[in-house]
């Protein structure tokens, strides 16, 4: 069974009504690709109204953890009088989600990417559920071709919800670099969006840690790592909590941030496996241009943000 169709078979499944088709779900058979979002608005609207209030605000969320805290008060707000049944059924789905969230961000690490905030949970279930069939490729491939389906409108919706002060200071940068990944002009979203991650840490660690700077980054980002809670796996017979999923997400999390900082020599250079900051600092590397590593760096953002709205949140 290929990745594509078991990631279809678990969204047909997800939702719910036996009767359901590809066409129903909005599934596109012959590209292999889906609509998350359409699909978990057109069928939970019906289904449960409560239970689309909490998917959409999770998917979307800064911060898959954090997301969890939110939509639970904001769910007992919206839902008083509903009754304390309900608010427990909730409760229990949430509780549900944390042993495959967990176990995914591994999965999803051991394949080159983290938890893409922006993908739908159902995804991460079926990718737990089917491991052995997901491959760094087609993970890939899938990744790419959802985010980037509509000219990117699925991107732009995640640069619009960028709102930690440092991300705002260069609301400019990202939108040039926005305008020039629809028009696929990946020369020049690359190298301005790599940049920004080295400025962004900087500056909050200085503002965080009393003027604190340092002429190495590395140095900078051992202080900004220091500030998480991180878990690399859960003891085995553990009850999974919210806190536990975010500190293996922000494990794996750092985990990415080293890589876009791996070693490289400019002295022996050889094109990198993966978007590497140093390659491209140096100018040596000028195969650079693909819409995977622009939508990667876009994604990269996106994951510091709601690292950066963690810390905010905690504080």
């Amino acid at each position: 069974m290929v990745f594509n169709d078991l990631i279809g078979r678990g969204i047909r499944s997800f939702c719910g009504f036996p009767k359901v088709t590809a066409n129903a779900c909005n599934i596109g058979v012959g590209d292999g690709m889906f609509n998350f979002s359409d699909l978990i608005a057109k069928q939970l609207r019906a289904f449960e109204g409560s239970r689309l209030l909490f998917l959409e605000t999770a998917i979307d969320s800064a911060s898959i953890s954090n997301s969890i805290s939110k939509s639970v008060s904001l769910i007992a707000d919206r839902l008083a009088d509903v009754g304390a049944s309900l608010s427990l059924s909730i409760t229990e789905a949430f509780d549900g989600m944390q042993p495959w969230l967990a176990k995914a961000s591994g999965i999803m690490f051991r394949n080159g990417w983290w938890i893409v905030h922006c993908l739908p949970l159902t995804f991460y279930r079926e990718i737990v559920e089917q491991e052995d069939a997901v491959t760094p490729q087609e993970l890939t491939r899938v990744v790419l071709e959802y985010l980037n389906r509509n000219r990117g409108q699925r991107i732009a919706e995640v640069v619009k919800h960028w709102e930690v002060n440092a991300f705002q200071q260069r609301a400019a940068i990202f939108q040039d670099a926005l305008w020039a990944h629809k028009r696929k002009k990946y020369t020049l979203t690359v190298p301005v969006l790599v940049f920004q991650v080295e400025g962004i840490i900087r500056e909050f660690i200085k503002t965080s840690d009393n003027n604190f700077t340092a002429w190495r980054f590395e140095t900078v980002r051992k202080k900004f790592k220091e500030k998480f809670d991180r878990l690399s796996s859960i003891p085995e017979g553990r009850k999974i909590t919210y806190d536990d999923v975010s500190a293996i997400e922000n494990y794996y999390n750092l985990e990415m941030l080293e890589r876009l900082y791996s070693d490289y020599d400019p002295r022996d250079h050889a094109d990198p496996d993966d978007v590497n900051r140093n390659a491209i600092g140096h100018g040596l590397w000028m195969n650079y241009a693909t819409i995977e590593s622009s939508t990667r760096l876009f994604l990269f953002l996106d994951m510091l943000h709601s690292m950066l709205r963690q810390l905010e949140h905690r504080d």
